[in-house]
């Protein structure tokens, strides 16, 4: 069961790496929104997918 455990952490900090790459991405573009790169609409649009995105994105890891 060691190994398990040891595979798990593994995994777990993979995908942390993964999810923390993403989220400072996400945070520059969110600056770039306040910096008002980007037009009401497109944000607005924009932002909805990402919404869906992840409402679906928590959806899978909660059924995994």
């Amino acid at each position: 069961s060691n190994d398990g455990d040891r595979q798990g952490h593994q995994f777990y900090r993979d995908l942390r790496h993964d999810l923390g790459i993403g989220l400072r991405q996400l945070h520059r573009k969110l600056a770039q929104r306040r910096s008002n790169m980007c037009d009401n609409h497109t944000c607005r649009k924009g932002f909805l997918m990402a919404k869906i995105f992840f409402s679906d994105l928590s959806s899978v890891i909660e059924g995994s």
